[in-house]
């Protein structure tokens, strides 16, 4: 009877996990398209900056309530990498949005899973593990196949895509100096840091901002915000393995999305690659989870 009740607190707790972890993915989506509609006003620097300042702002007042000893830290300098590469993913990933689908941007960005045992390699010589290899070509394959190289190079909001993916994955690798920094302390520190390093870009060619499109940058801090508690709450509540493959639902929504707003569909050779690297991906991420 005991282990009975034990097995449906954990089903109870891994459907927690994963209904956070799908919320966190639908507030991504809806931050990429909040990018998307802002970008033909503003830059992408001025996006971000603005957009996190109002993350940043959200946060503290429940930083503050903890006081000024909680955001002491000794990890500064790992934080601010992590800031760093997390800037640079979503920088690329909003030059990207000027130019290709939100469905292709987001799942360039989530290849992340991929680079992460390659990167791991480089830099820390860590030997990537045989079974993960077969996920890893598979990925691989569909990236070779959405990026459609020819003769005449490749779509610059493809590669910025991509770039925002390789970027993603040394952040997430740079998580882990950190992991053991209280989490509020974590993203005050990331949306401060991230707006202070954008915040140059307000005073180059800032046009005058309707009230609409501050409402979007409000929102899309907001939603940034969700999205790291969501994902933070959901690995609380179930493991990473149970978890991680609902990021690639950012492909769905995201896709609905761009079809609902600008009408845009992905073509069948998009379609089939965006179909391997989610196989690609899902089957890294579940290789490379001990259970």
């Amino acid at each position: 009877m005991v282990t009975y009740i034990g097995l449906m607190r954990d089903d109870q707790h891994k459907m927690i996990g994963a209904v956070l972890m799908i919320l966190g993915m639908l507030c991504f989506s809806i931050i990429y398209a909040l990018y998307k509609a802002c970008g033909a006003l503003l830059s992408s620097a001025q996006i971000l900056c603005f957009a996190n300042l109002f993350s940043w702002i959200f946060i503290l007042p429940f930083a503050l309530k903890k006081g000024i000893s909680h955001l002491t830290t000794h990890r500064f300098p790992a934080i601010l990498l992590r800031t760093v590469l997390g800037l640079l993913s979503i920088y690329c990933l909003s030059k990207s949005l000027q130019t290709i689908s939100l469905s292709e941007t987001s799942l360039l960005n989530n290849t992340a899973s991929l680079f992460i045992p390659l990167i791991t390699w480089l830099i820390y010589r860590i030997k990537i593990p045989h079974k993960l290899w077969l996920g890893l070509i598979i990925g691989f394959i569909g990236i070779f196949i959405i990026l459609r190289p020819s003769l005449e190079g490749v779509n610059s909001g493809l590669l910025f895509g991509l770039a925002s993916g390789i970027a993603a994955a040394g952040m997430l690798i740079s998580v882990q100096k950190i992991a053991h920094e209280p989490f509020l302390r974590m993203i005050f520190y990331y949306f401060l840091v991230f707006s202070l390093i954008v915040s140059p870009s307000l005073f180059m060619n800032l046009p005058p901002i309707p009230l609409t499109i501050w409402l979007y940058l409000a929102t899309a801090g907001f939603c940034m915000l969700g999205a790291q508690v969501c994902i933070t709450k959901a690995l609380r509540y179930a493991p990473a393995h149970d978890v991680a493959p609902f990021i690639y639902l950012t492909v769905i929504f995201s896709g609905l999305i761009d079809w609902a707003i600008w009408n845009n569909k992905p073509d069948a050779i998009a379609l089939c690659g965006m179909v391997i690297v989610i196989l690609g991906g899902v089957i890294t991420i579940l290789r490379s989870t001990p259970r």
